[in-house]
């Protein structure tokens, strides 16, 4: 008889108004925050970095707001509308009223400084949502398992982010198990099973 595998994962879903995120420290002169699209970010990526690609997410839309360090990309958040894979046949999906930031990066090197918050801040103050009123919200999940992101989150911008709850999935063989608690429930936000593609 073949054995089934089985995958259990969990996670918080954080909230922030599009108008309140805070800048942070300045990481120094030799950073700069920008907004750039697909064919940028890929020329301008740190060399150990080039094996990375995005094109998929540039191709449907979405946007991508970067750390540079000399030049060079070290840092990265993307920011969607859309429901987004986050295993085959596993999405996150969120409500038409906020967007999603998905694929928050700094390079090693480069931790400690306070890029993330200078992505967020660039975001929501330079870009403004300007493009489109109608996201009031940024959402994204950190894993409960990363207990670094989650701890250093928590004493950079407990002020101005709310947690809104947890969620996760069960995997067992190909097939995903959904759960929200009722705060996420109520928001629409969360894991949620779909067709592999």
């Amino acid at each position: 008889m073949r054995r089934k595998l089985i995958w259990i994962n969990r996670a918080a879903v954080f909230k922030q108004e599009t108008s309140g995120w805070k800048k942070g420290k300045d990481p120094g002169p030799d950073y700069q925050t920008a907004v750039v699209d697909g064919q940028i970010f890929h020329r301008d990526l740190h060399p150990d970095l080039k094996h990375i690609d995005f094109r998929w997410a540039f191709e449907r839309g979405d946007t991508c707001c970067v750390n540079y360090y000399c030049g060079a990309i070290v840092g990265w958040d993307f920011t969607t509308s859309q429901a987004t894979q986050v295993l085959p046949g596993l999405v996150f999906e969120v409500p038409d009223h906020c967007s999603y930031d998905f694929a928050s990066f700094t390079h090693q090197d480069h931790r400690g400084l306070g890029l993330a918050d200078q992505r967020g801040y660039n975001w929501t103050t330079v870009h403004d949502y300007a493009e489109d009123e109608s996201k009031k919200a940024s959402l994204w999940y950190i894993d409960l398992r990363n207990s670094a992101s989650l701890s250093a989150f928590s004493h950079t911008a407990a002020d101005f982010v709310d947690l809104v709850g947890y969620i996760g999935y069960l995997k067992i063989g190909n097939r995903f198990f959904c759960w929200r608690d009722k705060d996420c429930a109520a928001l629409g936000a969360g894991f949620k099973a779909a067709a592999i593609k």
